[in-house]
């Protein structure tokens, strides 16, 4: 679990549209990061500590978005910004901005959460579809 300290939380509104930037299409193309579609991943206390409740103001489509991806990951939005803080603090954004949002725009046009719960042989499934599916047809031919 990383820790996030009391003087970071002036920034957090600022954390969540830089990880979309960062890790959104590598979010949206990743296997799920929660293996049983039917349960949801909290974000557990460590060992004698309690959570401190944090209130943020994010704009409504970045909060949307992000709760997207955690809701189609399987796990909450709390354990996915955790998630995002570990793997900022192993470097991994640097590489991913470079070559997964080269050549494209950060972000895709539309996104599509799809829970599809069958009943008979009680499976659960979470899809992400997006559009465009590839970004080849904005680089101009010459």
């Amino acid at each position: 679990m990383v820790s996030f300290f009391e003087n970071d939380r002036k920034i957090l509104s600022k954390k969540i549209p830089e990880f979309l930037k960062t890790y959104g299409k590598y979010l949206s193309s990743q296997k799920h990061i929660s293996k049983k579609a039917e349960k949801t991943l909290y974000q557990p206390s460590q060992k004698n500590q309690k959570m401190k409740r944090v209130n943020v103001r994010v704009k409504s489509k970045n909060w949307i978005l992000f709760g997207i991806l955690a809701q189609a990951h399987g796990v909450s939005r709390c354990y996915l910004f955790n998630y995002l803080l570990w793997l900022e603090t192993l470097g991994v954004g640097d590489s991913i901005v470079n070559t997964v949002n080269a050549g494209a725009p950060t972000f895709y046009r539309s996104y599509r959460y799809i829970l599809d719960v069958d009943l008979l042989s009680h499976q659960v499934t979470r899809k992400l579809r997006f559009k465009p599916k590839n970004h080849f047809h904005i680089l101009k031919k010459e």
